[in-house]
């Protein structure tokens, strides 16, 4: 029988290390009546519900960009008619009430957001709280709020689905998920935070939220993403053009003037939000 509860998930080669970690934190949720939706894109193991029997999961065989991945298991999903869907990521796991904590807090708001406890690849904490170090339960997230950085991924969000309508992505679009509740938020949907709802968060290069070292090439290469976020963003509404122009400014700068942005960064929020760095 069919839940009304979706967690999405994809699947891809190169992430079994990290399965185990994540399905074990589903096994032990202290709300279990829903459907794991794994979108499969090459992933070494088929027929993934023979693997995991008590857990109910619809395997999805798909394979294309990470943006085109996640436009179908979420189009899957609304068409399905879902009644909550809970995002995550494989290298992730989470704590044993998130399921339970988000379908409660959707009770409230269209979107809801946890909190991360930043980890190695090993699992070691590295920072706990993350978020919670910029923000609070009365922070108001809202447009405003996204547009120069962004707490809303796709391990760490949950959302009413009847809010939703059918998503298209840019094939090459990298910034998923910020791309994505961007255009929510433009939409007036609203925001609840959840501290005390965890996800452990495994810190990468490419998923960079202030651990670590900004040096120049990497703000470079960040912030040629946020230009190309804006960029996305412009064609849809014209509203994102000023903050397209203003990062077109930022990818044109020189060695010394990103060394001097950097300087004044250090001296700002020890735990910046995601992107947030990336900024003059």
């Amino acid at each position: 029988m069919r839940n009304n509860i979706a967690l999405f998930v994809v699947f891809y080669p190169g992430i079994e290390k990290f399965v185990n970690d994540f399905i074990y934190s589903l096994r032990n949720q202290s709300r279990k009546d829903f459907d794991l939706i794994v979108v499969n894109d090459g992933y070494s193991n088929k027929n993934i519900q023979s693997l995991y029997p008590d857990l109910n999961i619809v395997e999805l065989e798909f394979g294309s960009t990470i943006s085109k991945n996640r436009e179908y298991g979420i189009n899957y999903i609304i068409k399905q008619d879902y009644e909550f869907l809970i995002l995550c990521d494989a290298d992730d796991y989470y704590s044993k009430d998130r399921v339970a904590l988000t379908v409660e807090a959707l009770a409230e708001a269209d979107i809801v957001v946890n909190d991360l406890n930043v980890v190695s690849f090993d699992k070691k904490i590295l920072v706990e709280g993350y978020l919670s170090n910029s923000i609070g339960i009365t922070t108001n997230i809202d447009l405003a709020f996204l547009l120069e950085k962004n707490i809303l991924g796709f391990s760490n969000t949950g959302l009413r689905v009847s809010k939703l309508r059918k998503v298209y992505y840019p094939i090459d679009l990298k910034i998923v998920d910020w791309y994505y509740y961007t255009l929510l938020l433009r939409e007036g949907l609203t925001v609840k935070y959840v501290p005390q709802n965890l996800t452990f968060y495994r810190q990468h290069n490419d998923n960079l939220i202030g651990i670590g070292q900004l040096t120049v090439d990497l703000f470079r290469k960040m912030s040629k993403l946020k230009l190309e976020h804006y960029i996305y963003l412009t064609q849809l509404d014209p509203f994102f053009s000023s903050l397209k122009d203003k990062y077109l400014q930022l990818v044109q700068m020189n060695d010394n003037q990103i060394e001097s942005i950097l300087n004044i960064q250090k001296t700002k929020n020890k735990y910046p939000l995601w992107w947030e760095s990336i900024n003059f």
